[in-house]
């Protein structure tokens, strides 16, 4: 089946809330320490990128609020140059960061067929 915008949007929102949820009830030295939840929360951040790369340039424009090219950059970053990963940074940007784009995310994708998708805020 091919993505569309909102497939796209939906895979980002998604990512987000997984990349959350792996850091939840962690300190930022407990993050840094485990090596196996730092590769979770960069592929969830590479499957940000990935589709936020695929999301049609009228839609982005339409969420303007959304840091395109900041999504963009840091999934090529990650995959690129792997072996210069700041963890300080990824540290914010899942702790902070995040939650603005799972609140933006969450108010206009629309729910998959039979399901119901909880709203932040």
């Amino acid at each position: 089946m091919r993505h569309d915008d909102d497939a796209w949007l939906l895979d980002m929102h998604q990512a987000a809330m997984k990349a959350r949820a792996f850091v939840q009830g962690l300190s930022k030295q407990e993050f840094v320490e485990d090596e196996r939840t730092q590769y979770a929360v960069l592929r969830c951040l590479e499957i940000i990128g990935e589709a936020g790369r695929n999301v049609s340039q009228e839609r982005q424009q339409q969420l303007g609020d959304l840091p395109w090219t900041g999504v963009r950059g840091l999934r090529n970053r990650i995959a690129h140059e792997y072996f210069n990963i700041n963890l300080d940074i990824v540290w914010s940007i899942v702790s902070d960061e995040l939650a603005d784009l799972i609140q933006i995310l969450g108010a206009v994708i629309p729910p998959p067929p039979g399901e119901h998708i909880e709203r932040d805020g």
